[in-house]
């Protein structure tokens, strides 16, 4: 329906550019730029196809990039020792803060306005891949953890309170992109003050401190780096899931909402 009104709207069916694995329901509506990709990639992997290139700048070789970064992220996975052990870190810390430590939130926090809607994907890519039932087979009761978060300068004045003085049990992730920026400045200061806390506040001013929190620091932000960062959490998500024994690529939760709203609908009159 959006698609009919939009098309109702728009003077010209030439200004609309379709990308979908159904060339055929596209075409129904006179759409002619179509962008195909396969039927069989789905949802929040769909990042790394012909899906995300109107969004990387509208710039073709910035999205070959892009997924350059990915590339290079695969291939460290499967040869480099140093970068298996440096996921395997992550995942591992996950479940154990999760299952041991009782920390089943986790604040994801990006310093870069650039970076500002970060949080939103890795949310989806967490919480949708990991939000299952334990295996029965695994040692581990709890699977994913609870993500929240957002552009830091902005949590800094909402949520940060309950972070640094409230009673959760929590972890964060901080993602940080190395310049001289006051965002860059405050990236660093918080991750020491969530680690480590404050000696030098008052009885009343003090904070928690102790808080388990990975710092990630790009040297620069581009195309390939950002590939590189996200193809990097995705790993981090599959490892986590073989883990705790689960399968990260179904989702009938999500499909439960849709199968009910379409009965409530049929079923309203």
């Amino acid at each position: 329906e959006n698609l009919k009104m939009a098309i109702s709207w728009s003077k010209n069916i030439d200004n609309f550019v379709a990308i979908t694995s159904n060339k055929s329901e596209a075409q129904k509506y006179g759409i002619k730029n179509i962008l195909e990709f396969d039927n069989n990639i789905r949802g929040r992997y769909s990042i790394w196809s012909i899906i995300s290139q109107p969004t990387i700048t509208g710039n073709e070789g910035e999205f070959f990039l892009f997924n350059k970064g990915g590339n290079l992220a695969d291939k460290n996975l499967l040869e480099d020792k140093k970068y298996i052990e440096f996921i395997k870190y992550l995942s591992f810390s996950d479940i154990y803060f999760n299952n041991y430590l009782n920390k089943n939130s986790r604040a994801v926090l990006s310093y870069n306005w650039r970076l500002r809607s970060l949080t939103d994907y890795i949310q989806q890519l967490e919480m949708e891949s990991l939000g299952k039932n334990p295996s029965k087979d695994s040692e581990f009761n709890k699977t994913g953890q609870i993500i929240f978060g957002g552009y830091g300068p902005i949590a800094q004045h909402s949520f940060f309170q309950l972070m640094h003085q409230g009673s959760q049990e929590l972890c964060a992730d901080i993602i940080a992109v190395k310049d001289d920026s006051l965002s860059y400045a405050q990236a660093i200061t918080q991750a020491r003050l969530l680690s480590y806390g404050a000696d030098d506040l008052k009885e009343i001013e003090k904070i928690n401190g102790n808080i388990p929190t990975n710092l990630f620091i790009l040297k620069e932000l581009n195309p390939m780096s950002l590939g590189y960062l996200i193809a990097s959490w995705e790993h981090r998500v599959f490892v986590t899931s073989i883990m705790l024994q689960i399968n990260a690529f179904d989702q009938f939760g999500v499909h439960a909402g849709k199968i009910y709203t379409k009965k409530y609908l049929s079923n309203k009159d």
